[in-house]
């Protein structure tokens, strides 16, 4: 009795660490672009495939013993999730989610889920309202309350439930430019490993306030010489 204890607490540990990884690498996607047709099936497909190489690059970097094999698989069926993995781990991608009735939908599916997975991840890409991203949050937390991982112990166990958002290329691109023009030394937040960094800006800025200086300079001094010029030509 006690050896099957063991086994089901190193088991769920295991996948504890599995599902914890899978979420890792979910985090760490990002599209290669911005699909317009088909945006749910094209951010699915290359989802899967992502995951699927992630996983494999880690069998392949076991040093000792037999690697774990795992299988992706796209739409598993009408109650399934878009991704799963090992039959265990949900994905479900929802793109430019808005609105109670989209909200509703997803809300019905992971009830769906709940039967059929130990750990369920919600990936929202496209355009989504911040109002939207944290009703969804409340509601997710309301239902399953901590993501802890459910027991193999008696009675019904509800799933861990997360949700990652995506930021797309075209995203942070915008927002790379952005930060580029409106930020100076000033608004630099100082550390030992941003020295290098904060120099540059501040040599930078200081540059452009110098042209700038000597801009003004020159423009007094034709302001001056003009002026003189045309007393003279009264006398």
């Amino acid at each position: 009795m006690e050896e099957k204890v063991v086994e089901t607490e190193e088991a769920l540990r295991m996948f504890r660490s599995f599902c914890d990884e899978v979420l890792s690498i979910v985090r760490q996607w990002m599209p290669k672009k911005r699909y317009r047709k088909n945006k749910h099936a094209k951010y699915c497909d290359e989802l899967a495939e992502y995951i699927r190489e992630k996983l494999r690059k880690r069998q392949q970097n076991v040093p000792f013993g037999v690697p774990e094999e795992h299988y992706v698989k796209r739409e598993g069926g009408r109650s399934r999730a878009d991704i799963e993995i090992d039959g265990r781990i949900g994905i479900e991608l929802k793109v430019d989610l808005k609105g109670k009735t989209e909200m509703d939908r997803l809300m019905g599916q992971l009830n769906h889920y709940e039967d059929e997975y130990n750990c369920i991840i919600v990936v929202l890409c496209g355009e989504v309202r911040e109002d939207t991203a944290d009703e969804l949050k409340y509601k997710l937390k309301k239902r399953y309350g901590a993501t802890n991982m459910p027991d193999f112990g008696l009675g019904p166990q509800k799933p861990r439930v997360e949700i990652v958002r995506v930021k797309e290329k075209s995203q942070l691109g915008k927002k790379r430019k952005a930060t580029k023009k409106t930020q100076s030394p000033r608004d630099m937040q100082f550390s030992p490993q941003s020295a290098e960094q904060f120099f540059d800006q501040a040599t930078k800025w200081g540059r452009s306030l110098i042209n700038q200086a000597k801009k003004r300079a020159q423009l007094l001094q034709y302001s001056s010489s003009f002026i003189t010029q045309k007393q003279r030509g009264r006398r």
